[in-house]
């Protein structure tokens, strides 16, 4: 599968090295020089030094028709606006992108975007989870409903682990992404 990640800083390093080693083709999209230079040195992907908020700089990194965009900006309105470009100009349907503010998660989906990660939402659920557990309780079901109707998956068996909805999440979106795409592979590179 071909897949972009556009900004992060060391989620983007983990990333690319976890989606190599699993088989897929990944170019990244970084607007730190110093940071292109070392995902460059360290991993045997294409790398795009330019802001990928900018359609010159997607354009560059010929992603047209790829499989899934992955957004980690630091900023919401930028992965919001990079998962959008990656849609409408470039064919990418499926996308995951990070989002800071907890309540941009709902917007997000709403907007289109398939997949969307905020780490805020999902400690408090955790820290929220862990908490009734040591007390013994169960989740309220007011709880679960807030945690669905806010986009998020909720399942009262889960571990408490941190990155078990992110993986879940990303998995999610690479299967969807692997079923739409039928077989059909174009092998482009930058």
């Amino acid at each position: 599968m071909r897949i972009v990640i556009a900004g992060g800083r060391s989620r983007t390093d983990y990333l690319i090295e976890s989606l190599v080693m699993s088989g897929h083709e990944v170019v990244a999209v970084n607007i730190d020089r110093a940071w292109c230079e070392y995902l460059s040195s360290r991993h045997d992907v294409p790398v795009v030094c330019g802001d990928a908020t900018k359609r010159y700089v997607l354009d560059d990194a010929d992603i047209e028709g790829f499989d899934l965009i992955i957004a980690l900006s630091d900023s919401d309105a930028d992965n919001l606006v990079i998962c959008q470009m990656a849609r409408y100009f470039f064919g990418i349907e499926r996308q995951v992108c990070t989002a800071y503010n907890p309540r941009n998660v709902a917007v997000f989906k709403k907007l289109g975007i398939s997949s969307v990660v905020s780490a805020t939402f999902m400690l408090s659920r955790l820290i929220e989870e862990a908490s009734l557990a040591a007390l013994g309780g169960e989740v309220p079901k007011h709880a679960r409903e807030r945690h669905a109707a806010e986009g998020a998956r909720f399942d009262q068996g889960d571990e408490l682990d941190a990155t078990a909805g992110l993986r879940r999440v990303l998995s999610d979106g690479l299967h969807a992404a692997e079923e739409e795409r039928h077989g059909f592979w174009r092998g482009r590179r930058v």
